[in-house]
């Protein structure tokens, strides 16, 4: 504050709140402590002011959001003023005293909530300090969320929320405790539901043909109902098919598992027949939206032509598939609509056909830019139409007359459907017929091609050959040309075996439907053929492989209606079963350095298939079972894919279709080349592989050539890998119990890569073997569980070249997949003691090599 002296020599000091007169001549000494005065008090920089002086306040209540507190003093010695010392203590923050030299004042930015004591002294020029000084209380309140009620109300609050999360999982538990219920309710009801099927299925049919008589109005409302009711329908017969198909793998004997394939058929067929009345109702009600996808042309049309096959086949009829040898194979459309169109002309000319043939072709018709129009043609030999019926054929619920529902079947909704989604999709039906002659129905489309492009499969060994085709019907020699041109074979055609070339100058592929081998004649030149070793033959028969003499069924053969995928694999099989070549003649191996996910549960065969792999350059990952194969493809990148068909827990199969499912999520085109590993030839094995998505089977065993073979057909080599000299065969006193080309192609990956691979083998087949033995024991009573153990002791035998016991394995697994288990037990110990005889022969042939090394 300010100060001045009067006339008499008295000094005045202070503010306007107080004025403090102090005369020189009371001073003390020089020694004294001067006393100490508060001379301002501020808050934001502005002085504030009390009901009091200065020198009477003693508290000062501050609030939590007042800043920059503020206070002046002076020590009452004024004979040199700027020598006077300060210092303050904040008790309750500051230990020790804080030093301001010869300031004055304090600032204080922001106190904290609390209590606290300031005290401030000061010294005269000669250093004495005043004992007492100043000493003012100051509190400061703090903000509303830290004073007591404020965490009463915290405390109030966080059991108000728990309570609350109590009563949420509580009121959840009733209801899901209530949706239990409803549910039972809902399987009680739809059990109901299923025994009244076929008397709903009867009444909806009625409404169905009482709604047609009505007027456009009265339609609308018939196609909703139709539309509501077979989705009705569908939700039961799904439980029919799901049940029958559960019951056909629970172990059936053979009676019991034809009651269960009618019934499942049975339910398939009223299923179909459900499907066809909600697309039409869809149809007619404007509902039905075409999808755009990617889909591969040439596999839909072969999978559904070979679907058809057994049918057509059945029936005494050739179906001939035949699809230009250049066409696109990705296109962009709704390969469903398409599907369904194809699949409803090809099952009314099948239906409608007592004898003769029904063939398929599809053409390229014209090109734009990227638009493709496709022309897909059904031909057969049936009972034809007249140009009335021909008119009338295409409307709902119509047939030629009623005698031919009565004759063939059917509700006349199949045809109708079809151009409906013909019109759809912008397309055109022409129609051809004549009464007792046949029909042709041609359908004209346009598709997109696909960004996606894929190639043709290559030919791999078969590239340099020439091809010729033997069949008594034009259509069928067509079918196999244009399959081997699409594989790049220049091919001739032949109607007779005799007018093939005797003996072939060149390599060549031949082809001989089964239906020209009329006599033994025949039989016999097709042995000779088959000893030309320039000649891969392959005998083409139906899929129920009828038609084979005894003396040939030796020779490799492939099913028709043929498949692309299916014809290549097996002709490749067929090449490398008939050059076997001595060692030092065989070609050298090519080398890969492809990432290869194998999927195999037994060990024994796990090492081999690594080993010839590593051989190779391959990088080898492997899986133990199914599932575990799923979850590796999902997060890891592979080039191929080697997958076992029969693994507990998760099949082949089933992991295939996981792999095809998860790639058409990812929606970027690429697709892993899965190969099927099997020892099962039959047709059944070989449908069931490529349904599940497979591309190849690889049966087993298989040699380092048929491997590596397998992985030209799908990459392109990085250098050569010298084939190393075949060991030594097996003695000839071993040759009852070993296959010596198995364990001769073991012997030949061991000197490749340096390992001692037999005896990593024929210790894991000993491990393995008895492990299932063990397994077979326990489970004596069920035919699955048996007949599975038999198969995977088959596998791992055929690998190691133990030919005996898997002989008897293969005659063990067929009678216990026939349910014939009532001998189970000493089967078993049959089979163990086959097993011992194996190991015991393989382990003697190892002391013997063992023995030559040393």
């Amino acid at each position: 504050g300010a100060s001045y002296r009067d006339e008499n020599g008295l000094l005045y000091f202070g503010g306007t709140s107080g004025l403090n007169v102090f005369d020189p001549a009371e001073m003390r000494k020089p020694s004294d402590p001067p006393p100490m005065a508060l001379t301002r008090v501020s808050l934001g920089n502005e002085q504030i002011w009390f009901d009091k002086p200065y020198s009477e306040l003693d508290y000062i209540e501050l609030e939590p959001d007042d800043y920059l507190f503020g206070l002046s003093f002076a020590a009452l010695d004024f004979r040199a003023p700027h020598r006077n010392q300060y210092r303050y203590q904040m008790v309750g923050m500051d230990k020790n005293w804080v030093s301001l030299g010869n300031r004055n004042n304090i600032d204080f930015t922001k106190l904290p909530p609390g209590e606290f004591v300031l005290r401030i002294q000061g010294s005269n020029p000669d250093g004495v300090w005043s004992p007492e000084g100043i000493a003012l209380r100051i509190k400061v309140n703090p903000p509303f969320y830290l004073t007591w009620y404020a965490f009463v109300a915290y405390f109030l609050a966080g059991m108000l929320l728990l309570a609350l999360v109590i009563y949420r999982q509580r009121l959840k538990a009733r209801e899901q405790l209530q949706y239990q219920l409803q549910l039972e309710d809902d399987v009680r009801a739809r059990t109901l539901d299923l025994r009244r099927s076929n008397d709903k299925l009867q009444e909806a049919v009625e409404a169905m043909g009482k709604a047609r008589q009505e007027a456009e109005q009265a339609n609308q409302a018939k196609s909703e109902f139709l539309a509501a009711l077979s989705h009705e329908i569908r939700t039961p017969m799904h439980g029919v098919l799901g049940m029958t198909d559960l019951l056909l793998h629970s172990g059936l004997n053979e009676r019991q598992q034809n009651f269960a394939e009618s019934a499942h058929v049975s339910a398939n067929e009223l299923l179909g027949l459900i499907d066809n009345i909600l697309d039409f109702s869809k149809i007619e009600a404007g509902k039905l939206e075409l999808e755009e996808t990617t889909f591969n042309l040439r596999e839909m049309v072969e999978n559904l032509c070979y679907l058809y096959g057994e049918l057509a086949q059945a029936k005494g009829l050739e179906l001939n598939l035949v699809i230009e040898a250049g066409l696109r194979r990705q296109l962009y459309g709704d390969p469903v609509r398409l599907r369904q169109i194809l699949q409803n002309l090809l099952s009314n000319a099948i239906k409608f056909t007592r004898r003769g043939s029904v063939n398929m072709v599809v053409r390229e018709v014209a090109r734009k830019d990227r638009s493709l129009g496709l022309e897909f043609q059904v031909e057969d030999t049936g009972i034809g139409m007249s140009e009335e019926t021909v008119q009338r054929v295409f409307e709902a619920f119509s047939q030629a007359d009623t005698s031919t529902t009565r004759q063939f079947g059917g509700t006349g909704l199949g045809l109708s459907i079809a151009k409906q989604l013909i019109d759809l999709m912008d397309g055109e039906l022409k129609v051809n017929s004549r009464p007792g002659v046949g029909t042709n129905m041609s359908v004209a489309l346009s598709f997109s091609e696909s960004p996606i492009y894929a190639d043709q499969p290559a030919a791999g060994d078969l590239a340099d050959s020439y091809a010729e085709v033997v069949a008594p019907v034009p259509e069928t020699r067509a079918m196999y040309r244009c399959q081997l041109e699409a594989l790049g074979l220049r091919v001739r055609e032949c109607a007779s075996i005799d007018e093939l070339t005797a003996t072939a100058e060149q390599s060549r592929v031949v082809l001989i439907d089964v239906g020209c081998l009329y006599n033994a004649t025949n039989a016999a030149q097709v042995e000779n053929l088959a000893e030309d070793t320039l000649t891969t033959l392959l005998l083409v028969t139906p899929l129920s492989g009828a038609g084979v003499p005894d003396t040939l069924t030796h020779i490799p053969h492939t099913a028709k209606p043929v498949r692309l995928v299916t014809l290549r694999a097996d002709l490749l099989a067929a090449r490398s079963e008939g050059t076997e070549t001595a060692a030092s003649e065989r070609p050298a191996l090519m080398r890969y350095t492809q990432r290869i996910l194998l999927v195999e549960d037994i060990v024994a065969n796990q090492e081999i298939a690594r080993a010839m792999l590593e051989s190779f350059g391959c990088q080898v990952v492997i899986a133990n079972q199914g599932e575990a194969a799923v979850e590796m493809f999902q997060r890891e990148s592979f080039d191929l894919v080697l997958m076992d068909c029969q693994m507990p827990v998760m099949d082949g199969f089933e992991a295939t279709r996981h792999i095809r499912r998860y790639e058409a999520q990812q929606n970027d085109g690429r697709r892993v080349p899965v190969v099927a590993l099997t020892a099962g030839k039959t047709e059944t094995e070989k449908e069931r592989c490529y349904a599940s998505g497979m591309d190849r089977i690889l049966f087993k065993p298989y040699s380092t050539e048929q491997l590596n073979a397998l992985l030209a057909s799908y990459f392109k080599p990085s250098g050569q890998v010298a084939l190393p000299q075949a060991a030594g065969k097996v003695e000839k006193t071993l040759s009852d119990l070993l296959d010596s080309k198995a364990l001769d192609n073991i012997r030949s990956i061991e000197t490749t890569t340096g390992n001692a691979l037999l005896e990593i083998v024929v210790r894991n087949f000993r491990v393995d073997g008895e492990s299932k033995l063990e397994e077979l024991r326990a489970g004596s009573t069920s035919a699955e569980l048996l007949s599975a153990g038999a198969h995977a002791i088959k596998s791992m035998s055929l690998n190691v070249g133990a030919k005996a016991l898997s002989d008897y394995c293969r005659r063990c697994e067929s009678q216990w997949k026939r349910g014939d288990i009532d001998n189970a037990e000493n089967d078993i110990e049959a089979l163990a003691t086959h097993f011992e005889e194996a190991v015991t022969a393989l382990e003697s042939l190892l002391s013997s090599d063992n023995e030559q090394v040393g």
